[in-house]
């Protein structure tokens, strides 16, 4: 009788632990749904991860995005002489532009 016992208590958690195929069909058509809206940003995905917890898939990690300005190619705007009004030079000093 203590072996079943002991059998019955090793098997309940994992029974109640374990997802039933319906409740893992509806979070997968409300994680598409989720994925399509145009709130995602603001409000999640929270059933694709309810998803990814049950499967037990690591957690997604957002790409890191380095962001480096953009290299000036004109540099100042200045009187010319030449052209007897204010031109847009670039580094080495060449006029690129008047108005």
């Amino acid at each position: 009788m203590s072996r079943l016992f002991w059998m019955l208590a090793a098997v309940m958690p994992a029974v109640v632990a374990a997802a039933d195929s319906y409740e893992i069909e509806r979070l997968e058509r409300k994680c598409t749904l989720e994925r399509e809206s145009l709130l995602r940003h603001r409000n999640g995905t929270p059933s694709c991860e309810q998803l990814d917890r049950i499967y037990g898939r690591p957690p997604k990690t957002e790409p890191v995005v380095i962001v480096q300005p953009a290299e000036e190619k004109y540099t100042d705007y200045r009187w010319n002489d030449g052209y007897k009004q204010n031109c847009l030079h670039d580094k080495k000093g060449n006029v690129v532009s008047c108005y």
